[in-house]
């Protein structure tokens, strides 16, 4: 069994980070437990007031997955990288998301692997190849991904109160 953690950074820049909910890294855990029935997926939800500076609470992994959506994630997500590293050096760090795109050589310098553009074909390729010890320094998608054969991001991953915060419809009582 190969042990996936995703990683929500803190969001910090934000005035209620609990008020987004972490589609893609929910989407992600979702398909890569759908999809390969040797791995088991966990999140590390890092939004909370309490844990967004203590990494120590990051359970040790095989793999851990970011996805950097905004270069504003980056300095917290490469810190978070260089814990990890020190805490768990035989674990993999892959990450994908529109920083990774647009900022590649600089994300292949903290990561060992990283996907550019849609990362479903991507993710399932790196971690197949993680478990064959063969994984690449990148990967792409070679065609446009079919959306149609995905399911929808599952929830259960996370508290509900971390996923449908009651802030959200405030202004209705």
């Amino acid at each position: 069994m190969i042990s996936v953690g995703i990683i929500i950074p803190s969001w910090r820049y934000f005035i209620d980070p609990l008020k987004l909910q972490p589609l893609w890294e929910l989407y992600y855990a979702t398909l890569l437990e759908e999809r390969d029935s040797e791995v088991s997926v966990e999140i590390t939800d890092l939004r909370h007031e309490d844990v967004r500076d203590d990494y120590s609470t990051i359970p040790e992994k095989d793999v851990y997955l970011y996805w950097v959506m905004k270069s504003a994630d980056s300095p917290e997500v490469y810190g978070i990288v260089r814990y990890l590293r020190k805490a768990f050096p035989n674990s993999v760090h892959i990450a994908g998301g529109t920083h990774v795109d647009n900022c590649p050589e600089e994300s292949t310098e903290v990561f060992d692997t990283i996907f550019n553009g849609t990362g479903e074909e991507s993710l399932i390729a790196a971690v197949s190849d993680f478990k064959r010890k063969d994984m690449k320094k990148s990967y792409a998608p070679s065609m446009p991904t079919p959306f149609k054969d995905y399911s929808h991001a599952r929830r259960d991953f996370l508290p509900a109160t971390t996923i449908a915060n009651h802030k959200h419809f405030a202004q209705y009582n």
